[in-house]
């Protein structure tokens, strides 16, 4: 595994991932976000129902041409163990060693999660608790300056769209 996390979705939100991370025993500081970045060749989609949260979970299901938005994390401690926890990794998610971008085109080797391709689902509605706080992640973190991404309500049959075009403007 590399030394950087890429984390989506609820991961994004500090304060659910400190509730849980408190939930189930593990020290604080575990995550320091670095920049916004993204994953070329990834969308966010919500294949996977989990009881935690009644319903659709974000995975960064493989897309040609989409840039899936996330944040790049150093890791510390016992970071690995938790995320590996809360991910249901083995069960629900496993690793992948992949590259993101940042502002600026760079890349960084990245470890992210991706949802099992045994367990995946074409579409798994979330529940509107989810989104929020998927939404207010993004907002409390590196993206609240320069973001282009917005979280839609989802809809089964419909793409998301293309942020190509947003990530090397300037802003």
């Amino acid at each position: 595994m590399t030394g950087l996390y890429f984390g989506y979705g609820s991961n994004l939100n500090h304060g659910d991932w400190e509730r849980w991370r408190r939930n189930h025993g593990f020290d604080a500081n575990l995550l320091e976000p670095l920049f916004a970045a993204w994953l070329p060749d990834r969308e966010l989609a919500f294949t996977i129902q989990s009881g935690a949260r009644n319903g659709g979970v974000l995975d960064v299901r493989p897309r040609v041409g989409q840039l899936a938005p996330g944040v790049a994390f150093r890791i510390h401690g016992s970071g690995w163990e938790a995320l590996d926890s809360k991910e249901g990794a083995s069960g629900f998610y496993h690793q992948i060693e992949t590259t993101c971008l940042n502002f600026n085109g760079e890349a960084f080797a990245v470890t992210t999660y991706e949802v099992n391709p045994e367990k995946r689902e074409d579409f798994a509605a979330p529940h509107a608790g989810y989104v929020d706080v998927v939404r207010e992640g993004i907002g409390s973190t590196v993206w609240r300056r320069r973001s282009a991404c917005s979280i839609r309500r989802p809809a089964a049959s419909q793409p998301s769209p293309s942020l190509m075009r947003f990530l090397f403007t300037a802003h």
